[in-house]
């Protein structure tokens, strides 16, 4: 199962030095199938200069942020360039067939994780 999507392309906002980003890199939002972001594999993804292959790790969530060194623009002093940061957002098919459907059915079953549960814990009564 595997979908077409458009980039969205844009410099990303300044970051806390803490998180070592900042402002002048190239961000750029890729989508990814649900079989992707579970499983992993490798996916092409835009830059300046031409695709680039990178590898997506098995259980990737959305919003997962990854950096791409010296990808991005060059500095305006030195001989440096910065970065491309490609921000992973997973999209799911816009139809839902019946056997992916039976799927995620059994497996919700099987699995009961609530992954707000934390978040509901913290929340003002």
């Amino acid at each position: 199962m595997r979908m077409r999507a458009s980039v969205a392309v844009g410099t990303a906002p300044p970051r806390s030095r803490a998180c070592g980003e900042q402002l002048g890199d190239i961000l750029v939002t890729l989508p990814i199938t649900i079989d992707e972001a579970i499983l992993g594999g490798k996916v092409s993804t835009p830059t300046i200069t031409g695709p680039v292959s990178l590898t997506i790790l098995p259980g990737t969530s959305s919003g997962r942020l990854l950096r791409l060194r010296g990808r991005g623009l060059a500095r305006t002093v030195g001989k440096s360039v910065r970065d491309q940061l490609v921000d992973l957002r997973i999209v799911v098919p816009k139809e839902i067939d019946p056997e992916l459907r039976d799927l995620l059915t059994n497996w919700r079953i099987g699995h009961h994780h609530d992954i707000r549960a934390e978040l509901l814990k913290e929340a003002v009564p």
